[in-house]
């Protein structure tokens, strides 16, 4: 009589996803989760003299997410809510189908990653969807900004940088309805 042989199947994977805008601390966020074992993409965007230690972020996911708000008529410092009318387009299906091939692409196989892109936030419907597709569960960990830091706290920064009111009004969507972890990073 033959056995019945298992075939081992392939582990659940889970996206560790790090949602915040521009210098609110997801690099050093980023950074952690991939010391404690998350992977991170192969292409990373590289360190500079803005942030020296590295900015833990995919290049693709950047050029991806970027083109994406483009299609929908927006950028990463537009602080209106990205066009619902973009989320029943023909465009959303090939983005999905992009993002999946950028997932390949950048984690192969991994089982636990991290994905940050501080746009992504504007995009966290897109990207629940791309990570349900892929069989992916997302896990959300909003970055919260250190006290104290040399970035200005955005009421000082609305009068000074461009796209500073994007930043306020994207924090505010970044929590996508899930349920999601806050890391503060003053003891980093």
């Amino acid at each position: 009589m033959a056995k019945n042989k298992k075939t081992a199947s392939p582990p659940p994977r889970t996206a560790l996803i790090v949602l915040g805008m521009h210098r609110s601390g997801t690099s050093a966020l980023a950074g952690v989760l991939a010391k404690m074992g998350a992977d991170l993409p192969q292409d990373l965007m590289p360190a500079n003299e803005f942030n020296p230690d590295g900015y833990f972020e995919s290049l693709l996911a950047y050029k991806l997410n970027d083109a994406l708000l483009g299609s929908a008529g927006s950028s990463w410092d537009d602080w209106h809510a990205v066009n619902a009318d973009w989320y029943g387009s023909p465009r959303k299906q090939e983005y999905i189908l992009r993002a999946q091939e950028m997932l390949a692409q950048e984690f192969g196989a991994s089982s636990f990653f991290v994905l940050k892109d501080p746009r992504i936030c504007r995009l966290v419907p897109f990207w629940n969807e791309v990570m349900e597709e892929g069989g992916i569960t997302p896990r959300l960990h909003a970055s919260h900004p250190r006290r104290g830091r040399s970035t200005p706290d955005p009421p000082q920064r609305l009068a000074r940088e461009p796209g500073a009111v994007a930043v306020v009004a994207a924090r505010s969507r970044c929590r996508g309805g899930q349920p999601r972890a806050q890391a503060n990073l003053r003891i980093l």
